[in-house]
């Protein structure tokens, strides 16, 4: 570290902060071993005691001086605008429902502060992303983070680490779901990085290390939208890709899948659940909730048009923010589909704000993708990994789930919302490698 308060790396200096909060960022990321703390409105998880101090160091991190504005800045005043909405649907609960008591009004409202926590903090990373030499610090964040992640599920669901009780049990069953699908977006970001051959023999190294662990991961983890969204990813890389990339891939990951089904049980009774299954074992009535061909769908398909045809009945203001259970008239459990649940809980409005910044995050992905070493393969890999995962269950709230979808979109968000010519590089140069040489001199963009 300099006198400056900078630190030196191998690609020249960056500011103390920056490199501080993307040192500690993978923290968020840690198995939750037990320490959570259950509340009368929720469980603070590990992340939420992490990300406080971390978001504090945004208010003494030193701001962009050049006077350009960035994609990030119309994704945060939608989240702004959606966030004022959502409040207000929220507000009218006094006057909409007979509740004894405002518990479920401040449950709500806190619901939605931990979204705009968690949003705005994804926002902030991309802030700090001033140059190649922060992205290179994020993708080493963001490949430790996906390590530990993947770790996660190993631990828990090979029974390597035991829930102290059956509360926790049942957390960690909707925790491998979700960890699940922040793990597919995560493995699509870094697979595509990888296959343009960004980043030096080390950062490469270690993060095929890291895909290894998180695709296991996944394969443990029981969250089977996680695995449809890595599907849906992968197929996407692959046809953007040049052949034989694509059979390579495809080859690995029938390999792995090959692999895990002949050896880990938990894999294999999951697989073997969902091709031969019961109707009815979700939805408690006999015959119902088989998805396509006969396949355990988890009910999904039952659940979004039960759900979904309630939209109608408060187009306007919804039910209000997490408002679900009690007199709402919503499943406690929710649609299992966010998109379908944002649009009954904040009417039309609001699920079309959600909407709206998912299209502009996958348009200025297009819009900067030849620009600043070509991150549009792998921001539009981990958003259709979040959209195929956001279709399973409700993960993006808030937490964990929403703050990954924004640091892959982080890699775009930095960018100016009209990228320079200068920048602008071919597919074909991306591919054949140039922003992967090892020595800082030769324009890398990843160490």
């Amino acid at each position: 570290m300099t006198n400056d308060s900078s630190f030196e790396s191998k690609e020249g200096r960056i500011d103390a902060i920056p490199a501080l909060i993307l040192l500690l960022l993978p923290l968020l990321f840690l198995p939750d071993l037990g320490l959570n703390v259950n509340t009368a409105l929720g469980t603070l998880k590990i992340s939420d005691f992490i990300i406080v101090p971390l978001t504090l160091l945004m208010f003494v991190t030193p701001r962009r001086e050049d006077g350009i504005d960035r994609n990030m800045s119309g994704i945060s005043r939608l989240m702004i605008i959606f966030s004022w909405w959502a409040l207000i649907v929220t507000l009218l609960f006094p006057m909409r429902y007979n509740y004894s008591s405002n518990t479920e009004l401040y449950f709500s409202i806190l619901k939605l502060a931990k979204l705009l926590l968690y949003g705005m903090f994804g926002i902030f990373i991309a802030s700090i992303l001033k140059s190649d030499k922060e992205w290179n610090w994020f993708n080493w964040s963001i490949v430790v983070s996906g390590f530990l992640a993947g770790l996660n599920l190993i631990a828990f669901r090979l029974h390597l680490v035991r829930p102290d009780s059956i509360v926790a049990l049942n957390e960690q069953v909707y925790t491998g779901n979700l960890v699940s699908v922040m793990l597919a977006i995560i493995a699509s970001y870094v697979l595509a990085l990888l296959l343009q051959k960004h980043g030096s023999h080390r950062w490469r190294l270690a993060a095929t290390t890291a895909l290894v662990i998180m695709a296991f991961g996944m394969f443990v983890s029981g969250g089977r939208g996680g695995w449809l969204a890595m599907l849906a990813s992968l197929l996407y890389i692959s046809l953007r890709q040049k052949r034989r990339y694509a059979v390579i891939v495809a080859i690995v990951s029938l390999g792995l899948i090959i692999f895990s089904y002949s050896n880990l049980e938990v894999f294999r009774e999951d697989i073997n659940r969902t091709i031969w299954f019961e109707p009815g074992y979700h939805t408690g009535i006999p015959g119902q909730g088989t998805g396509l061909m006969g396949i355990d769908d988890g009910s999904r398909l039952w659940w979004w048009k039960n759900e979904g045809s309630k939209i109608l009945d408060d187009p306007i203001v919804g039910r209000g923010f997490f408002h679900r259970g009690g007199l709402s008239g919503l499943r406690w459990e929710g649609s299992h589909n966010f998109f379908v649940q944002m649009f009954l809980e904040t009417g039309i409005f609001g699920g079309s704000i959600v909407m709206i910044i998912l299209l502009i995050m996958w348009r200025q992905s297009g819009k900067s993708g030849l620009g600043a070493g070509g991150v549009e393969l792998p921001v539009k890999a981990g958003l259709i990994a979040a959209m195929i995962g956001g279709m399973s269950g409700e993960y993006f709230y808030g937490g964990m789930g929403l703050l990954t979808l924004m640091l892959v979109y982080a890699a775009v968000g930095r960018l100016p919302l009209e990228p320079e010519k200068s920048t602008e590089v071919s597919r074909d140069t991306i591919n054949e490698g140039s922003y992967g040489h090892d020595s800082a001199n030769e324009g890398c963009v990843i160490q």
